[in-house]
């Protein structure tokens, strides 16, 4: 197969790629995916825009033989790449798309200057094939001093699934020299 990794770099470009984000997702996980969402989809086109004019965003199209099959959005920010979503079609699924998209944007991020990879919350397996490393993330939640935030704090309040979620935050990191 001819293989090919193009990033957008235009309005164009960035919007065609979110579209084709939203897409690929949507046909992955159905109802579940996010994108289905009008506030979501839309917080996320005015996210792309205001990163895109600071050159934070980054989006990246696999085409196999001239057929977009994978999209990767993330974010750039000094050295550090921010990995956030990809989405793939399905019918390239048993040729690790996802993963080979993966792998040429990593390279591509490290001639651009990246030197270090966050592969954001979730211990996912497919993140420790290409790190070891991971560190612990902390959510501060800050309260007014009044009685209603006070009855909003009680853990009574709040169930333990929440509490648990909460404090098990991990993102997977990866460096490099």
């Amino acid at each position: 197969h001819s293989i090919s990794l193009h990033r957008a770099d235009s309005p164009a470009d960035f919007s065609y790629g979110l579209k084709k984000l939203e897409g690929l997702h949507g046909d992955r996980w159905g109802e579940m995916s996010l994108f289905r969402r009008e506030g979501f989809r839309a917080f996320h086109e005015e996210i792309a825009q205001a990163f895109a004019l600071r050159g934070w965003l980054r989006l990246y199209l696999l085409k196999v033989d001239g057929e977009d099959v994978a999209v990767e959005c993330g974010f750039r920010y000094g050295s550090t790449f921010l990995d956030y979503q990809r989405g793939w079609k399905r019918a390239w699924e048993q040729d690790s798309v996802a993963t080979v998209l993966l792998a040429k944007v990593i390279q591509q991020e490290m001639i651009q200057g990246a030197r270090e990879i966050d592969f954001a919350q979730g211990a996912e397996d497919y993140k420790y094939c290409w790190t070891s490393l991971s560190r612990e993330e902390v959510r501060i939640t800050a309260y007014r001093p009044n009685w209603r935030a006070r009855l909003v704090h009680l853990s009574e309040y709040r169930p333990a699934w929440l509490i648990n979620l909460v404090h098990s935050g991990r993102s997977i990191v990866s460096q490099w020299r």
